[in-house]
């Protein structure tokens, strides 16, 4: 049986310093949630046809009932290989990013190819206004992605 890095937390640290790590970890969290469904909202009013990102929200939202982290530890590492374009708010990532390699095949692999190509295709029918707002939540998400990362003891300084 595999042990999760919560569980093992759990066991190796004192009470108190086990309640300091996990409010740490539901604060980054909460951030994480609130910053991608703010950004699921966004995709909602921009195309409300698009079935399949309410369907995103609502697995999202299941998903993280079973297990809080797993949808930053699906995402986190994206989001670490992505950094200067986030960053850099360099729209035109959105245009040239090779998304393919992270996309697993499973049973999500063609929404999140249609979630892909939906970005890229509206991407651009942004105003300026609208694309800032994407950015910062982005922004946040990668914050998020850091200090994960420096929690779970995966943030090297020597990366760039």
């Amino acid at each position: 049986m595999q042990i999760t890095l919560y569980a093992f937390m759990s066991k190796i640290l004192s009470s108190d310093e086990f309640e300091k790590y996990d409010d740490q970890l539901n604060n980054i969290l909460n951030r994480f949630h609130t910053a991608i469904f703010k950004i699921i909202n966004i995709a909602m009013e921009i195309d409300p046809k698009n079935t399949y990102i309410a369907w995103v929200r609502d697995k999202i939202i299941l998903v993280s009932k079973v297990d809080k982290e797993a949808i930053i530890k699906r995402v986190h590492e994206k989001f670490w290989f992505y950094k200067e374009e986030i960053i850099n708010r360099n729209t035109d990532f959105f245009h040239k990013a090779e998304f393919s390699k992270f996309i697993k095949d499973d049973e999500n692999k063609s929404f999140m190819y249609s979630f892909v190509n939906m970005i890229r295709k509206k991407i651009n029918e942004l105003n300026d206004e609208q694309k800032d707002v994407i950015w910062d939540y982005l922004q946040t998400i990668l914050g998020t992605v850091i200090e994960y990362k420096k929690l779970i003891l995966d943030y090297k300084l020597s990366e760039s």
